[in-house]
Protein backbone atom coordinates (compact mmCIF):
# COMPACT_ATOMS: atom_id res chain seq x y z
CA UNK A 1 0.00 0.00 0.00
CA UNK A 2 2.96 2.08 0.73
CA UNK A 3 4.49 1.87 -2.30
CA UNK A 4 1.06 2.31 -4.41
CA UNK A 5 0.54 5.64 -2.14
CA UNK A 6 3.97 6.31 -3.10
CA UNK A 7 3.95 5.86 -6.74
CA UNK A 8 0.48 8.04 -6.72
CA UNK A 9 1.86 11.02 -4.83
CA UNK A 10 5.26 11.23 -6.77
CA UNK A 11 2.82 11.18 -9.94
CA UNK A 12 0.72 13.98 -9.37
CA UNK A 13 4.10 15.75 -7.82
CA UNK A 14 5.57 15.38 -11.44
CA UNK A 15 2.71 16.05 -13.47
CA UNK A 16 2.13 19.14 -11.25
CA UNK A 17 5.90 20.35 -11.78
CA UNK A 18 5.79 19.77 -15.78
CA UNK A 19 2.35 21.22 -16.25
CA UNK A 20 3.54 24.51 -14.53
CA UNK A 21 7.03 24.39 -15.82
CA UNK A 22 5.11 24.05 -19.61
CA UNK A 23 2.96 27.16 -18.16
CA UNK A 24 5.74 29.21 -16.81
CA UNK A 25 7.81 28.39 -20.52
CA UNK A 26 4.24 29.43 -22.60
CA UNK A 27 3.64 32.52 -20.31
CA UNK A 28 6.85 34.20 -21.13
CA UNK A 29 7.26 35.40 -24.03
CA UNK A 30 10.36 37.70 -24.96
CA UNK A 31 12.44 35.34 -22.47
CA UNK A 32 15.01 32.80 -23.01
CA UNK A 33 14.12 29.14 -21.67
CA UNK A 34 17.05 29.40 -20.11
CA UNK A 35 16.39 32.89 -17.76
CA UNK A 36 12.23 31.29 -17.76
CA UNK A 37 14.39 27.78 -16.37
CA UNK A 38 16.53 29.87 -13.60
CA UNK A 39 13.38 31.95 -12.87
CA UNK A 40 11.26 28.70 -12.35
CA UNK A 41 13.73 26.98 -10.05
CA UNK A 42 13.79 30.18 -7.90
CA UNK A 43 10.26 29.41 -6.20
CA UNK A 44 10.38 28.15 -3.12
CA UNK A 45 7.06 26.15 -4.01
CA UNK A 46 8.95 24.12 -7.29
CA UNK A 47 12.02 23.34 -5.23
CA UNK A 48 10.02 22.02 -2.19
CA UNK A 49 8.04 20.21 -4.52
CA UNK A 50 10.59 18.96 -6.84
CA UNK A 51 12.37 17.85 -3.45
CA UNK A 52 8.58 15.16 -2.87
CA UNK A 53 8.39 14.12 -6.28
CA UNK A 54 11.88 12.94 -5.56
CA UNK A 55 11.02 11.59 -1.93
CA UNK A 56 7.97 9.65 -3.35
CA UNK A 57 9.88 8.46 -6.42
CA UNK A 58 12.59 7.38 -4.36
CA UNK A 59 9.73 5.26 -1.53
CA UNK A 60 7.82 3.81 -4.83
CA UNK A 61 11.17 2.74 -6.22
CA UNK A 62 11.61 0.52 -2.62
CA UNK A 63 14.73 2.84 -2.11
CA UNK A 64 15.33 3.08 2.00
CA UNK A 65 14.75 6.48 2.88
CA UNK A 66 14.61 8.07 6.44
CA UNK A 67 11.72 8.92 8.58
CA UNK A 68 13.63 12.06 8.64
CA UNK A 69 13.47 12.88 5.18
CA UNK A 70 9.80 12.19 5.53
CA UNK A 71 9.59 14.61 8.13
CA UNK A 72 12.06 17.26 6.52
CA UNK A 73 9.76 17.20 3.29
CA UNK A 74 6.18 17.09 5.36
CA UNK A 75 7.77 20.58 7.18
CA UNK A 76 8.86 22.58 4.13
CA UNK A 77 5.18 21.46 2.19
CA UNK A 78 3.17 22.70 5.19
CA UNK A 79 5.49 25.94 5.22
CA UNK A 80 4.05 26.14 1.31
CA UNK A 81 0.50 25.34 2.02
CA UNK A 82 0.51 28.37 5.02
CA UNK A 83 1.95 30.92 3.18
CA UNK A 84 0.13 30.61 0.27
CA UNK A 85 -3.46 29.91 1.68
CA UNK A 86 -3.16 32.89 3.95
CA UNK A 87 -0.85 35.21 2.32
CA UNK A 88 -0.90 34.66 -1.32
CA UNK A 89 -4.32 33.18 -2.10
CA UNK A 90 -6.37 35.20 -4.19
CA UNK A 91 -3.56 37.71 -5.38
CA UNK A 92 -4.17 36.73 -9.05
CA UNK A 93 -6.81 35.19 -10.15
CA UNK A 94 -6.07 32.09 -11.95
CA UNK A 95 -8.35 29.95 -14.73
CA UNK A 96 -7.92 26.56 -16.50
CA UNK A 97 -4.44 24.91 -16.55
CA UNK A 98 -2.97 27.73 -14.55
CA UNK A 99 -5.52 27.30 -11.29
CA UNK A 100 -4.78 23.20 -11.76
CA UNK A 101 -0.93 23.28 -11.53
CA UNK A 102 -1.29 26.09 -8.97
CA UNK A 103 -3.81 23.78 -7.16
CA UNK A 104 -1.85 20.40 -7.10
CA UNK A 105 1.58 22.18 -5.83
CA UNK A 106 0.01 24.55 -3.14
CA UNK A 107 -2.41 22.92 -1.84
CA UNK A 108 -3.12 19.13 -2.99
CA UNK A 109 0.81 17.61 -2.79
CA UNK A 110 1.18 19.11 0.73
CA UNK A 111 -2.31 17.84 2.03
CA UNK A 112 -1.06 14.12 0.96
CA UNK A 113 2.46 14.80 1.71
CA UNK A 114 0.99 15.74 5.43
Amino acid sequence: MKTKLATLFGLIGWFALVLQYILILKNSPGRSTLDTTIRYFGFFTILTNTLTAVYFTAVAFGKNVKPATHTAVTVYLTTVFLVYQFLLRGLVELHGWDMLADELLHTLLPILTL
